[in-house]
């Protein structure tokens, strides 16, 4: 019978493969898992936002805080969209 014996150099060349293919592994896996998490945590966000109705007054206050209307136009903006 036939017997074939690897040699030291050649366990040593596997096992460096071995860890290599190992580590390889383990950071896909970790990777796929904070990519799973980071879309949860968006969907998350986008569901936790403030209805649209309220969108067009967050918008009027943005450009009266930038100066872009004056104080009078913004209170007749925000009566004209709470009616």
């Amino acid at each position: 019978m036939y017997h074939y014996q690897i040699s030291d150099h050649e366990n040593g060349v596997v096992s460096v493969f071995l860890t290599i293919v190992g580590i390889l592994f383990i950071t896909t896996l970790v990777m796929i898992i904070i990519k799973l998490s980071k879309d949860k945590d968006d969907n998350r966000l986008e569901s936790n936002q403030k209805p649209a109705q309220n969108k067009p007054i967050e918008i009027a206050k943005e450009r009266y805080a930038k100066g872009e209307i004056s104080k009078q136009e913004f209170e007749q903006l925000k009566n004209d969209l709470l009616e």
